[in-house]
């Protein structure tokens, strides 16, 4: 039985790493919205990005990610395409509040485990952007080793996942988009790490 409540999103060209040459999966924390008009909650994640995809709603947050990879302001043509490029996934797997700046409960954490491990062996990232300090130092160890630094005086710190079947997967946390986060700042460290990651 799976764990997961919020599916991922999955890129059409997720599997086939066009555009960076890696599998790359973007993990966030948490959704926020309590009830709400819309589609069922499982799909909210998939949601907001194709609203991203055809710029119905674009948001901050979405747009920074993209600015972080791509280094430049974006048109709605180049956002299509790099999120048809990546898989996302927020970790925290229930609703944690009605409305932004809530945190998650140490049981939510504890509770969406076993979700995460299963996004990561199904999707087989080679390489994992983790958004937001507090989400690095909560994620699992699930078996991680760490890896070699990245020469960032803020963040340095790798780890890499195995995955089943064999392969790993290089993860690194950047800080969150909605806090003090400059797009420019973080892009040659998201690339070391793509550079890096195993193949």
């Amino acid at each position: 039985m799976s764990h997961i409540l919020f599916k991922p999103w999955i890129g059409a060209a997720y599997r086939r790493a066009e555009m960076f040459g890696k599998r790359v999966m973007i993990l966030g924390e948490s959704h926020y919205e309590g009830k709400q008009d819309g589609p069922p909650a499982a799909e909210w994640t998939r949601t907001y990005i194709r609203r991203q995809m055809t710029g119905e709603r674009s948001r901050a947050f979405w747009t920074r990610i993209v600015h972080a990879f791509i280094g430049h302001t974006t048109e709605t043509a180049e956002k299509r395409d790099f999120w048809r490029s990546v898989a996302f996934y927020n970790y925290i797997q229930q609703s944690v509040g009605d409305g932004p700046r809530i945190r998650p409960t140490r049981e939510m954490w504890e509770d969406s485990e076993p979700a995460f491990a299963e996004v990561l062996y199904r999707l087989k990232p080679q390489v994992l952007i983790v958004l937001g300090y507090q989400l690095w130092r909560k994620l699992p160890e699930l078996d991680r080793v760490p890896g070699r630094p990245i020469a960032c005086m803020e963040q340095p710190e790798t780890w890499l996942y195995p995955l089943k079947n064999g392969g790993a997967c290089l993860a690194y946390g950047i800080k969150h988009p909605s806090a003090g986060f400059t797009s420019s700042d973080w892009r040659p460290h998201i690339h070391k790490v793509i550079q890096r990651a195993p193949t």
